[in-house]
Formats: C-alpha cells, structure tokens, sequence
C-alpha cells in the first residue's frame, strides 16, 4: 500500500513538474502563457499533493508475522468468519451471564457497572472479549469491533434482542 502510495506521488509529481517546466519554457521563448501546460500543472500538482495530505491506513507495528496474519484474516470479512455456531456460542456466554446480572440488579436495584463487580470474569470470543456497557436500568452486551472484525453484535436488555451491524472494510 506504501508503495504504491509512493509511485503514485512520483508519478504525478514528475508530471507536474514537467508540466510547469514546459509552460516557463514557453512564457520564456515568446512571452506568453501555455493555459493547456498550466492547467495541466495545476492538476498534477494537486493530486500529488492530496496523495500526500490523504492519511495512510495505519499499519500495525511490532506485530509478528503470525499475528499480522490473523489480523489481515480478521479485516478479511466478517460473515465468512461469522457463522451460526459462533452465534450459539455467544448466545450460551450470554445466557450465562443473563441471570447473574439479573440476580445482581435485584440485590443492588441497579446493574453492575462493570462484570467483575457482579463477579462474573470477562468471557473471551474469538473476536476479542465481550464488552459490556450498563445503565441503571439496561445494559448492552456487545461483540466484534466494526475496525477490526467488519461487524459488530450487541445485546440490549431493554429489547431482548440481538442486533447485528454489518460495516465496510
């Protein structure tokens, strides 16, 4: 991606260049402007210059090969890594953690604001850990990070369903 970002930047930019030069060269001989040579100029130059101001994608560093791997795997797509069984899965941890939240929110009026509070340990999916976000009166279970996974899966207490958003890559 670096690369190419940099052969396009040489690209245009030599062309610009040559533009411009070619349009001094002319105003130089017979004292009058090349509009073609100048708008051309103009338009390479401003590419290359938005191929420099444009930000890069961020790449990992101090990752090894192997964990860059799975993470070009994980940015590969979600629903061809999604599949019902995980959907099960996630679904049993929240069945699991459903009733001690609700136990915790009957002692205490309100539900916990964190899981280790309510003394349930973080459970870990293969998209990374659940993250859990409450009120007093609702809490959300959510899966799956939108940069990372291409989705995201929350739960919400107040509609008793799953919601499943899907996002561009």
């Amino acid at each position: 991606m670096y690369e190419l970002r940099l052969m396009l930047l040489a690209a245009f930019g030599l062309t610009a260049l040559y533009c411009a030069a070619s349009t001094m060269k002319i105003w130089l001989r017979s004292r009058r402007l090349s509009y073609l040579g100048g708008a051309m100029a103009t338009t390479f130059g401003t590419v290359a210059l938005l191929i420099l101001i444009v930000p890069a994608p961020v790449q990992p560093s101090g990752m090894d090969e192997p964990a860059r791997a799975d993470l070009q795997g994980r940015r590969a797509g979600y629903w061809q890594r999604y599949s019902a069984a995980e959907q099960a899965e996630i679904e049993e941890m929240h069945g699991d953690l459903a009733p001690a939240l609700e136990s915790y929110r009957q002692t205490h009026g309100v539900y916990p604001p964190t899981l280790p509070v309510a003394g349930i340990p973080l459970p870990e999916t293969r998209h990374g850990p659940i993250h859990y976000y409450s009120s007093r009166t609702w809490y959300l279970v959510s899966v799956g990070d939108p940069k990372m996974d291409g989705f995201q899966a929350d739960w919400d207490s107040r509609t008793q369903k799953w919601t499943v958003n899907e996002f561009d890559m």
